[in-house]
């Protein structure tokens, strides 16, 4: 948001851990991030003021923010004995570059703290590169870096590099933490003291390989809520191809017809589908079910990436009762996640294979969604509830025709009975 370098208030380092291999579910805990509201967003910038030199107007910030909300993200701690937040005292923002941004950034011609938004990736488009704009968080909040970093890893931004610009020596030694670097960039002689985190450019997910370190490198999983007829396709293969194919179980009795009640979450690695899991939710519990990984790509990495991923979603949705029914030779895989076997009840069979019925007791979460939750945020896609939506986005339009002809009506009835008053 500066003319030459990107803002950084007092920041530690949060575990002095690169980026791409933060712990966020360790590292956030406890940080809520969310998309601020505009007197968020004047607020905390003039708190910012007080600490970073020559941050970008107010005015150009609500710009940017309001022509793509993953601008700017307020962090705040969540309240133990409260489910309301506590105030916002910090934020990140960035700017997802077109590829004519980026240009403009390695060049020099792009101007951080007047952007032009021409040079900005609206939301639903995947970024060529993402400029760290703004961070100013404190010690209580600094661990949102990493809910930050979670959102860019998305397949839709794995692979875009990220720059940045430090405010100060310590800010820059921070950045190095990170692991970002020095830029050599063909516009260096322009462009001073801008740094970069090169991610994958071949693709969304990292390669399998050796990384800077020496240390090898798998290729990520990645796991989503299945959205589209593609995603619900994809898991019907898997299933098909494990249950159906692998355990010999008929068709009609793996498919059973709750495949279109209940929620899909998709595994995939290199943008393969190999893995699946079905939740279903009830008015007191939530059940898992439906775990399929192919048999060429199995293992307890995949799995343990489903089964938590379901935990999160049926944790954030309220739920703190979870049921499940596994064959007795996995249990020990659901055991590790905190489920109990129902040890005084039986076996019981269905599709000629034997069951154990085990539950999952979680504390309840403070940023749970309830019926008071903020009504845009429970209106969102599941298991996106922290990223504004379509319908975020169309409460920033303009009352439409018919709401202004709704109120001329109104008001006209409000100056007739006006009148009638008078006359009587």
């Amino acid at each position: 948001m500066q003319r030459k370098m990107t803002g950084q208030g007092s920041v530690p380092s949060p575990g002095g851990r690169e980026l791409d291999r933060m712990d966020f579910e360790k590292i956030g805990r406890g940080i809520k991030l969310f998309s601020p509201t505009d007197a968020d967003i004047r607020r905390l910038l003039a708190e910012a003021a007080n600490e970073i030199p020559g941050l970008s107007n107010p005015d150009k910030v609500l710009e940017v923010f309001h022509f793509n909300p993953d601008t700017v993200f307020a962090l705040a701690r969540a309240n133990p004995v409260s489910p309301k937040l506590e105030r916002p005292t910090g934020f990140i923002a960035q700017l997802p570059l077109t590829a004519d941004g980026h240009a403009a950034l390695l060049s020099g011609d792009l101007d951080t703290a007047n952007p032009d938004t021409r040079h900005i990736a609206h939301q639903n488009e995947t970024a060529a590169a993402i400029y760290i704009w703004c961070i100013f968080v404190d010690r209580r909040t600094a661990g949102g870096i990493s809910l930050v970093m979670e959102r860019l890893s998305s397949r839709k931004n794995a692979a875009a590099t990220l720059y940045c610009r430090a405010a100060s020596q310590k800010s820059r030694d921070f950045f190095l933490t990170l692991g970002f670097r020095e830029s050599a960039t063909p516009g260096a002689a322009t462009n001073p003291g801008l740094m970069v985190y090169p991610r994958n450019p071949g693709g969304a997910e990292p390669q399998t390989g050796v990384g800077a370190s020496g240390e090898a490198r798998k290729p990520a999983v990645q796991v989503e809520v299945c959205r589209t007829l593609d995603d619900l396709q994809q898991i019907i293969a898997i299933r098909s191809a494990t249950y159906v194919a692998e355990h010999e179980c008929p068709y009609n009795e793996e498919f059973d017809g709750n495949d279109l009640v209940g929620m899909h979450l998709i595994a995939r690695c290199d943008s393969t589908p190999i893995g699946c899991i079905r939740l279903r939710f009830f008015a007191g519990f939530a059940k898992v079910e439906r775990l399929a990984v192919l048999k060429h790509h199995r293992s307890a990495t995949i799995a343990n990436a489903l089964i938590r991923k379901a935990i999160e979603i049926c944790s954030r949705k309220g739920y703190t009762r979870l049921y499940g029914q596994c064959e007795p030779k996995v249990a020990p895989l659901w055991i590790r996640f905190g489920f109990k076997p129902r040890t005084s009840d039986p076996t019981f069979s269905f599709s000629d294979r034997d069951y154990l019925e085990g539950d999952l007791v979680l504390d309840a979460r403070v940023d749970a969604i309830t019926i008071d939750s903020d009504p845009l945020t429970i209106i969102r896609p599941e298991g996106a509830w922290d990223d504004p939506g379509v319908l975020d986005h169309s409460a920033l339009r303009r009352p439409s025709p018919l709401h202004n002809w709704a109120k001329k009506l109104r008001d006209a009835a409000e100056d007739d009975s006006e009148a009638d008053r008078r006359s009587a």
